[in-house]
Order: structure tokens, then sequence, then C-alpha cells
């Protein structure tokens, strides 16, 4: 990944775009970036590693008319997305007030 795109991803902006995006735009970039590969492993500055990752990128891609017009990439911490993977069970779960 191209140094500049993973220091943007440091920026405020970067944090704000991510609180303003949907739960639909995020779990597609997610899924896609799961099933093709587009994963990166960064270190805890943010840089793509090697070694030991404590933050993992998720690349997706946003198409126009079979073309790629931009990128979406998912910055998180190791350990919060092991929490998510946890709970994304639990979402789907029917809530004790529902007949079955």
């Amino acid at each position: 990944m191209p140094g500049e795109l993973l220091q943007s991803l440091s920026e405020p902006q970067a944090a704000k775009d991510a609180m303003d995006a949907s739960a639909a735009r995020i779990v597609t970039d997610l899924r896609n970036a799961l099933a093709h590969g587009g994963v990166a492993y960064l270190d805890e500055a943010g840089h793509q590693t090697g070694g030991q990752a404590a933050m993992l990128a998720f690349v997706g891609s946003v198409m126009k008319k079979g073309r790629i017009t931009s990128v979406n990439v998912l910055r998180v911490h190791e350990h919060d997305y092991r929490e998510f993977l946890a709970a994304w069970p639990r979402g789907f779960a029917r809530p004790a007030s529902l007949p079955p």
C-alpha cells in the first residue's frame, strides 16, 4: 500500500469518514477485502509489516459501470477486530421477548 495512503489513515478526517460511512458500506468493503485478499498487516505505527501486526487494513474497491472509481480502506486495531468477530453472532440472536 502506498505510504501516503497509510499515513492519511492516521488523520482526523479518516476517523470522521469512517464514522460517517454506512454500516452497509463497511460490511461490503470488509467482505470484499476478505474474499479477494485485500488485507494488509500493519504495525503499531500504521506501516505495512511482515512482522507482528497491530492493525489490519481492509481494502474494498468502489465500482461504477464495471470500473474501479476509488478504494475504501478500513484500518482496525487487531484487538478491536477480535471483539467485533466475537460480537458478530450476538447480532443475529433472537431477542428473548420474541416468540420462536
